[in-house]
């Protein structure tokens, strides 16, 4: 046991966070030691990797609402929402995604897959703008949820949800119903 803390401890200090981010969830809380609710600082260091804004315009970004991206992780596709200086909102919006959420679902995922993870608790949208829909799992107690976005195969019907794929992944606060960004 005292082995694996010092390999891992290891990989981490020399190998950076990163390494782990396979083995890192994402949830309704956050991704891996991310969590919800944190400054952009906290998140930086929690994941010992530096994180930059993704959407400054002109090198300035807006103190409301921005998007923070680890550059380190740049395979992993994951972005930050802050909001008011809090991170609201874990995104991935392309991939290869080498973590899952905690029902084991990843960019690719099927419909059907989702649906069979969460049981008849989803709340089921059609998506803003995909042939798809929105798979949303809200837990009003934590105030914090998840939502998938798909998106059909060519050719395939919205109603057959094994040629469905997720192709977003949107979690945190109220902020992961937000379907453009910021707004």
């Amino acid at each position: 046991m005292k082995s694996a803390v010092i390999v891992a401890l290891c990989a981490w200090l020399f190998g950076g966070a990163a390494a782990f981010a396979g083995e890192w969830v994402i949830s309704p809380q956050g991704y891996g030691p991310v969590k919800i609710g944190m400054t952009g600082a906290q998140a930086a260091a929690a994941l010992g990797m530096k994180l930059v804004p993704s959407d400054a315009e002109d090198g300035e970004v807006d103190p409301a609402c921005h998007h923070l991206e680890a550059p380190a992780m740049v395979g992993e596709g994951i972005s930050f929402m802050v909001e008011n200086g809090h991170i609201t909102r874990v995104s991935v919006y392309r991939g290869p995604l080498a973590s899952e959420t905690d029902r084991g679902i990843t960019l690719g995922s099927t419909e059907a897959a989702v649906i069979a993870a969460y049981g008849g608790v989803l709340e089921i949208r059609p998506a803003e703008y995909s042939d798809g829909h929105d798979l949303i799992f809200w837990d009003a107690a934590k105030g914090r949820g998840i939502r998938y976005v798909t998106t059909a195969e060519e050719g395939a019907s919205m109603d057959d949800p094994a040629r469905l794929h997720v192709t977003e992944i949107h979690a945190g606060g109220e902020a992961m119903y937000f379907v453009e960004g910021c707004l």
